[in-house]
């Protein structure tokens, strides 16, 4: 360390001023000279220095109140006063004021380098402190990073579970800012149902890893779930309980819905492959009864009332079961995109309105239709698309016994204009919450007679065969909505 040493020294003694500079020049400083007060505040005005040799009498300015400049501007110089021996008084205020240390005229070289020599060593560990200190904050920030950029959520505790930190998916997950986490309990911004008893019932904090899946409901309507993986972690030194919890927690509610969409799909692809079965063992048996049961009527249609009614409810049954049979094939039928047309919407409506137009006046339905008009043309099949809105109807009109009022509303998705969305809303009994998320499972029913293949047909064709998506939102009392969407 020489060159890279900045000195400035102020005094109106010139030759004095100029010995110590030719002197730390040869000691390897860059050295710059001011001989009046006025001309010393201009440059430590412009720039910084190491080493500070300040004659405390200067002839035009007091050298106290260059002190108190370099000390506002520069406080990290080290300021070196030059005094004579009647200034001990003022060189010890000098002290007080900031400076490092200080020679007595007259003074020799070694004084100098004895001064220099020390400043050197703090300079030099000065530097290392400080390369040490943007070192530390740099590999804190570097961590802090790291931590942020990480897709878990991550949350460090205390022993009396009141948080420490935080990382930035912790804040996108919950929707909550630091400054609203801050010195707070878990339960108040975690309020996960059965975590805090899990938590709290943690005694030793050296605990091994553990892993729990609980259910956490931000709002009415949002659901999540959450994977939380539960360890001990060591706190900051200046946390006095040594020891915490880090919970890394993961939204797995996406990855639970798709496995549970999965599992479904497995199912009806082995209903798929059974149905055809099922479908030809019981049709030809159901035609060879069904004959024989029109034989025996027609035989004994005058002669038997009670031969005539049995045979009447056998007729009735058979014919049920030939609708049970026609969808468990409409079930099993694969998508045949060829029969594919460019179709308006609003037209397969008006088609499916117009065949139900006597089932909705039996039942004393009023038709609100809101269709918008120029929307994009589909690709879709016309029949299989009418047959899905069949079943809407039929079943919106079921639930409304005591007549009612059924909208249907088309426009494109207002979060996707990639899609066409499809709205029928009706005024009948609703829906109970327990079996909205069973209505498309097949066999579910809630109708007395009942087969619960209609709207699992009407799943199938809108979200396999034309990857749509349909969905049901109801209360019990409160009527239903159905919404289709079709992509464009």
């Amino acid at each position: 360390m020489g060159g890279d040493i900045r000195v400035l020294i102020i005094d109106d003694d010139k030759r004095i001023a100029e010995i110590l500079s030719m002197f730390l020049d040869k000691e390897g400083c860059v050295t710059e000279v001011c001989v009046s007060g006025e001309e010393a505040i201009k440059v430590i005005e412009k720039r910084g220095f190491d080493i500070v040799f300040l004659d405390l009498r200067l002839g035009d300015m007091n050298g106290m109140e260059i002190l108190s400049s370099i000390g506002e501007k520069h406080p990290c110089s080290n300021v070196v006063v030059i005094t004579g021996n009647a200034d001990i008084k003022t060189t010890i205020e000098s002290m007080k004021l900031g400076a490092v240390d200080y020679i007595v005229k007259p003074f020799g070289t070694n004084e100098i380098g004895s001064v220099l020599s020390r400043i050197r060593k703090d300079i030099r560990l000065r530097r290392e402190l400080d390369e040490k200190t943007h070192d530390l904050i740099s590999l804190k920030e570097y961590n802090e990073n790291i931590i942020d950029a990480i897709p878990s959520s991550i949350l460090v505790l205390k022993n009396d579970l009141y948080i420490v930190s935080a990382n930035r998916s912790f804040f996108d997950l919950l929707k909550k800012t630091p400054s609203e986490i801050e010195r707070t309990h878990v339960k108040e911004v975690l309020p996960v149902k059965g975590l805090l008893k899990i938590l709290s019932g943690i005694e030793n904090r050296s605990l091994p890893t553990r892993n729990i899946e609980l259910t956490y409901s931000p709002s009415s309507s949002r659901k999540m779930v959450l994977n939380i993986t539960i360890t001990s972690v060591l706190l900051p030194k200046g946390e006095r309980d040594g020891k915490g919890l880090l919970l890394i927690i993961d939204d797995i509610t996406e990855k639970r819905a798709l496995e549970q969409e999965v599992e479904k799909t497995k199912e009806w692809s082995i209903l798929g492959k059974l149905f055809p079965i099922v479908a030809h063992e019981v049709r030809n048996p159901l035609h060879a009864i069904g004959g024989a049961v029109a034989l025996l009527k027609n035989r004994y249609k005058k002669k038997d009332e009670v031969i005539n009614k049995l045979t009447s409810i056998i007729i009735e049954e058979i014919e049920r079961l030939n609708r049970f049979v026609k969808d468990c094939l409409e079930f099993s039928r694969p998508v045949n995109r060829s029969n594919f047309d460019r179709v308006d919407i609003n037209e397969v409506i008006r088609s499916c309105i117009n065949l139900m137009e006597s089932v909705l006046i039996e039942n004393n339905i009023r038709i609100s239709l809101n269709l918008q008009e120029g929307l994009p043309i589909l690709s879709i099949s016309f029949d299989r698309i009418r047959q899905v809105f069949i079943n809407i109807v039929d079943n919106a009109a079921a639930a409304m016994t005591d007549g009612g009022r059924l909208e249907i509303k088309t426009g494109l998705l207002k979060d996707s204009r990639n899609f066409i969305e499809i709205r029928f809303s009706d005024t009948g009994v609703g829906i109970k919450k327990r079996d909205i998320d069973s209505v498309f499972n097949p066999f579910f029913t809630t109708k007395t007679g009942g087969i619960g293949l209609g709207l699992a047909i009407t799943k199938k064709i809108v979200t396999d065969d034309h990857k749509g998506d349909i969905k049901i939102i109801s209360k019990k009392g409160k009527g239903a909505t159905t919404i289709v969407t079709l992509p464009l």
